[in-house]
């Protein structure tokens, strides 16, 4: 899954078995006045929220590494297959037995009260 934002292009990809997914970020170089100096702060944080905005659009809920994300964006350099998320493997339980209280061997026959 691709998507481009102001300055970055963002890759995200699932792996195999669904327990982690890693991103890419590549910043592109855009010529900017020598006298503007663009407000990193604001731009990092457009970056960040446009990249974690991408990554639930994704379907990616779990195991979120925060801390990585926004260390990444806020880099502003390219960085490539980095560990975003990472979820808990499955364990393969018991199956469901049935087992019986009643002993149905048993034939039931029918008894009579004594009266007095």
């Amino acid at each position: 899954m691709v998507k481009e934002f102001d300055n970055v292009v963002c890759t995200l990809k699932i792996a195999d078995d669904y327990y982690s997914a890693t991103m890419t970020l590549i910043f592109n170089s855009k010529e900017t006045d020598s006298d503007e100096e663009p407000d990193s702060f604001e731009t990092t944080g457009s970056i960040y929220d446009g990249v974690l905005d991408f990554i639930k659009e994704s379907g990616i809920v779990f195991g979120l590494k925060d801390e990585a994300i926004k260390t990444a964006c806020e880099s502003n350099m390219s960085i490539h297959d980095l560990l975003i998320a990472e979820g808990v493997p499955h364990q393969n339980g018991f199956d469901a037995t049935i087992e019986n209280q009643v002993n149905l061997d048993a034939k039931p026959s029918p008894k009579l009260n004594e009266r007095w």
